[in-house]
């Protein structure tokens, strides 16, 4: 009993507070000094690109993003049918395939050989498209545009004035030497 010693002063706190405090004091400038050295050089943990074009690597990673973005693409067409077809039900979906001077039309429900339009003229073939659509009323049908490079110059022209005609319109991208009609 003589190695404890008995006072009647109160305990104090004090100490661990100044431990506390000091400790943390320590651990916010460890953690400023990882954020500072992360913002001189933020790539110290990643491995960098290679910067020749020509390396294995670079082509393989470039490879993998455009098998994905294509893969993307390739889906995009049937997710834009598919949501337009749930929508309304009893609605048809007509798509047109438009490039350079061309339409194609085909009902997506009724598998009839699609119409044809071709012409040259960009005011004509806006003329004829829209007599074409006089036989799919728009409380009837909607409309997905496939939409070739060479068509868009004057896509935009054609999506205002279809929906113009009451038409709801979707529109996707297509390669220019595919065609996503049933011939």
């Amino acid at each position: 009993m003589a190695r404890w010693k008995r006072t009647d002063a109160a305990f104090s706190f004090f100490s661990f507070q100044d431990l506390i405090t000091g400790l943390s004091g320590l651990m916010i400038f460890l953690v400023l000094l990882l954020l500072i050295d992360q913002l001189v050089s933020p790539s110290s943990g990643a491995e960098k690109a290679p910067a020749d074009p020509r390396d294995p690597r670079a082509l393989k990673q470039k490879l993998q993003r455009l098998t994905a973005r294509r893969e993307r693409w390739e889906r995009l067409p049937e997710q834009v049918i598919y949501g337009l077809v749930q929508d309304d039900p009893k609605k048809d979906v007509l798509l047109i395939e438009c490039s350079a001077g061309r339409a194609c039309l085909q009902s997506l429900f009724e598998k009839q050989p699609p119409r044809v339009l071709d012409e040259r003229d960009p005011a004509e073939f806006l003329r004829r498209l829209l007599a074409l659509l006089d036989a799919f009323p728009p409380d009837r049908h909607d409309l997905l545009l496939l939409v070739k490079a060479s068509a868009f110059t004057h896509y935009e022209e054609t999506v205002e004035l279809l929906k113009a005609k009451g038409y709801r319109v979707g529109s996707e991208p297509l390669e220019e030497d595919k065609s996503a009609l049933a011939w």
